[in-house]
This record gives C-alpha cells, sequence and structure tokens, in this order.
C-alpha cells in the first residue's frame, strides 16, 4: 500500500506541475489500480469476517475476472495490430501482383 501512496503522490505532483504526458497517468493509473483492490479486499474481508470461505472465493474469483479483463483488453489491441499488418502485407503482395498499370488510358 505504501508504494501505491507513493506511486500516487508522484503522479499527482507531475499533474499538478501541469506536465500532462504519459508518465503522470501512468503513475496515477497504477496508484489507482492497487489501492482500489486493496480496498476491494477490506470490504470482503469485513463482509465475510465469520465466512472465511466466502472471502477466499469472492476474492479468488474477481482476481480472475481482473485478470481476463486485462487479457482481454491487452488482446484487443494485439489483434488490431495483426490486422494491421496483415492488411499492409495483402496490399503490398496485390500491388506487386497486378500487371497493369493502376490508370488506364484505353479510349474506344
Amino acid at each position: 500500500m505504501a508504494i501505491a501512496l507513493l506511486l500516487a503522490c508522484g503522479g499527482l505532483v507531475l499533474w499538478l506541475e501541469r506536465r500532462t504526458g504519459p508518465i503522470s497517468r501512468v503513475l496515477l493509473s497504477a496508484a489507482l489500480g492497487a489501492l482500489a483492490f486493496s480496498y476491494f479486499r477490506l470490504i470482503l474481508v469485513a463482509a465475510f469476517a465469520e465466512r472465511q470461505a466466502w472471502f477466499v472465493f469472492w476474492e479468488e474469483l474477481s482476481e480472475f475476472a481482473y485478470i481476463v479483463g486485462i487479457g482481454a483488453f491487452v488482446l484487443s489491441f494485439r489483434l488490431s495490430s495483426v490486422a494491421n499488418a496483415l492488411t499492409r502485407a495483402l496490399t503490398q503482395i496485390v500491388r506487386r501482383a497486378w500487371p497493369f498499370p493502376s490508370t488506364s488510358s484505353c479510349s474506344a
């Protein structure tokens, strides 16, 4: 939790100095994610203080959902970059294979 607070303070200082580059956003996002997950665990502990099996179940299920969400997010970027690369490659192949010029000056 101390690391999350340090990240939050660093991101906040950069943001207040009007350096709104990607570094301040990354620091604040990392801090807020860690703090939110910590507070979520505290809420689960308070809700299931007498039923530890349910606490473990919901904690593991939320971690699994978090990992699946991150995986889907990364996969969506990966698939879009693969689709863009495939489109560029196919465009180059078609341009090389097509023997005729792109503009025709045929007159009938």
